[in-house]
């Protein structure tokens, strides 16, 4: 009985692993953005625009092509419950680590005018879902070592088609067109010591599309003392859409293939920025958007279109929105040939996980959770950046450090209590280039 617990448990564990390593706080890319905190709507000043606010496009003065590469560093804790009598359940403490590198971002944008009033496009690559994943662990459950392993890759990206108009000097508005699309492929092996061994195959085909809107106030351009900027950004709702081909093998070549459909609700985003300059060289930024994920869910069909049987199921384990707060400053060293930006942030972390605490009943036969209780997890994050600056080209740099965790406890009629602590961190770096094309050229 006790195997069956801990079996339980580390299913549990590896399911949320794999849902940890995506970051559904959707926002956009750029290392300048990401050593600011992500406080960027206010700014928006470079072809990251296209995802932080289009309203800001207006600013680019070149025809400039940019990429954004990233390296990312998982860690997640697990700590067991340690509270039955005789067993020692630190032997099943896990710390999980997954480091990879990868373009996250690349843009062309081209300013032009039609009388006299400014008018960019811009057409963009952006990966917004990564999922990555390599494991390979064992655990000694008494009678027999059960071993795990597996790998997963792809991921979800947009390719954006944007446009920006200045309206009046002081105004300027944006919309983008983002078609998403992607595949994920994963594939485990669980086995054991007594020569059992079970594989599982999964492929999914991601597609999708939505609309992002900003507009970007600039007071400087009303009266010249006051340089301030507001920005607004709004993204639509829509269904992330998906084929899935499921693939089991046993090692007594037993098998089985299913074929699903389904589609995960990408809620409406929205949020808001500023950004003040204080004289020529320190800019200071905040932003509050929100990510209404707490109605969103997460729904797959059969093939004779019928829900399977843990279908829908709400994204959010609390059903509270993401509601995220950055802020933002950079400082810049303005020497005869070069400009050295300094970069500084911090922002709150939002999850999809929470403390949750569950009643377990088994009338039925099979367990069911009865939840009691549940709290969202919200974490932090710091961040900070720097990069060169020359006529004709940039370069930037940036480090990322966030941390969030969270507690699942369930409690057996028995009377005992199972508590699974996650403690989950992640380092990036981020590396963007901008090349100001029309200066090679003229």
């Amino acid at each position: 009985m006790l195997n069956k617990y801990i079996i339980t448990i580390l299913s549990l564990f590896f399911a949320q692993t794999a849902f940890c390593e995506l970051d559904w706080n959707i926002t956009g890319s750029g290392a300048r953005a990401a050593g600011m905190g992500n406080a960027f709507i206010g700014v928006a000043d470079d072809a990251t625009a296209v995802n932080w606010n289009p309203g800001g496009l207006t600013i680019l003065e070149h025809f400039e092509a940019s990429f954004v590469g990233g390296a990312s560093l998982y860690n997640i804790d697990y700590e067991p419950s340690d509270n039955i009598e005789g067993d020692d359940y630190e032997n099943y403490a896990y710390s999980y680590d997954n480091s990879h590198p990868g373009i996250v971002f690349g843009s062309m944008a081209y300013p032009f005018r039609i009388m006299d009033k400014k008018i960019v496009t811009a057409i963009a690559y952006q990966k917004l879902l990564d999922f990555y994943d390599d494991y390979e662990f064992s655990y000694d459950l008494g009678t027999y070592i059960q071993n795990y392993e597996g790998s997963s890759d792809g991921g979800v990206s947009a390719l954006t088609f944007g446009a920006a108009y200045q309206i009046i000097p002081s105004l300027s508005f944006g919309a983008c067109l983002n078609y998403w699309m992607g595949s994920f492929n994963r594939e485990t092996l669980t086995s054991n010591d007594t020569e059992w061994s079970y594989t599982e195959s999964e492929f999914k085909n991601f597609k999708g599309f939505n609309m992002i809107a900003g507009i970007l106030f600039d007071f400087s351009s009303i009266k010249e003392n006051v340089p301030l900027k507001f920005g607004a950004v709004v993204k639509t709702p829509f269904q992330l859409e998906y084929d899935l081909n499921y693939y089991t093998e046993d090692s007594s070549l037993n098998t089985s293939e299913s074929i699903y459909t389904g589609k995960v609700d990408i809620p409406t985003m929205f949020g808001i920025g500023v950004s003040y300059r204080f004289g020529d060289f320190f800019t200071v930024s905040a932003d509050f958007e929100s990510r209404l994920y707490g109605d969103a869910q997460e729904s797959q069909f059969d093939e004779n279109g019928e829900h399977v049987s843990w279908s829908p199921s709400y994204l959010s384990d609390s059903r509270n929105d993401l509601n995220q707060i950055r802020i933002g400053m950079e400082y810049l060293v303005v020497t005869d040939n070069l400009i050295i930006p300094l970069r500084l942030g911090a922002f709150t972390f939002p999850t999809l996980r929470a403390d949750v605490e569950n009643d377990m009943d088994d009338s039925s036969g099979s367990w069911e959770k009865i939840q009691t209780s549940s709290e969202q997890s919200t974490g932090f994050g710091i961040s900070l950046g720097s990069g060169i600056i020359f006529e004709k080209f940039a370069l930037d740099i940036s480090y990322t450090y966030l941390n969030y965790e969270y507690e699942n406890i369930n409690n057996y009629p028995s009377g005992n209590s199972f508590s699974d602590k996650f403690v989950v961190s992640k380092n990036s770096m981020n590396f963007s280039a901008i090349v100001y094309i029309d200066s090679f050229i003229k």
